[in-house]
């Protein structure tokens, strides 16, 4: 399945059910601890000032998947928050 990623674009209906159910995982505790734990491994990890470019590459990966979930949660928030 192929999804738009940004844009103004209004969300396809598979879409909007994904986000429905990135919120509905994350919105709870289990769910919050979780992505917690994912921001200190990926988001708020320092490579230093010897990282190879490999390295980096992949920690830069982490944190868009990061930041990915964190946007399909919101989105998720505001389509059952009305």
């Amino acid at each position: 399945m192929s999804l738009p990623r940004r844009g103004n674009k209004e969300p396809t209906q598979a879409e909007s059910k994904l986000n429905k159910m990135f919120y509905s995982a994350f919105k709870g505790g289990d769910g919050k601890s979780v992505l917690n734990y994912l921001k200190q491994i990926s988001i708020y990890s320092v490579g230093g000032p010897g990282i190879v470019p490999d390295t980096l590459m992949h920690m830069e990966g982490q944190r868009f998947i990061v930041a990915e979930i964190e946007r399909r949660i919101e989105l998720g928030k505001a389509i059952t928050n009305g």
